[in-house]
């Protein structure tokens, strides 16, 4: 949520939905500043752990209609690969 009050400020805009940036997760309470390569975390049934940062797409700008928006600030938000399934957490316990 702090990516998207941080764009919101940034555009002069507050007409965003969930998944504008092209993500699967919204979270609120996890800064960016916070948050490590390797950093797992669980949402759900499923854990998920930090691959890489991920840079705001100039493919966003222009779904936003602001081309260079890409060009404003560096990370705006992790990709994750899935580590468990709920079948492997019930075979571990």
């Amino acid at each position: 949520m702090d990516s998207y009050r941080y764009w919101e400020h940034q555009l002069k805009r507050s007409d965003f939905t969930f998944g504008q940036f092209g993500e699967n997760f919204t979270v609120e309470g996890l800064a960016d500043s916070e948050v490590c390569i390797g950093d797992r975390y669980r949402i759900g049934e499923a854990l998920f752990e930090v691959t890489q940062p991920r840079v705001t797409c100039y493919r966003v700008g222009i779904r936003m209609d602001k081309p260079r928006m890409a060009a404003l600030r560096g990370i705006s938000d992790w990709f994750h690969r899935s580590r468990w399934s709920r079948q492997h957490w019930d075979s571990d316990r």
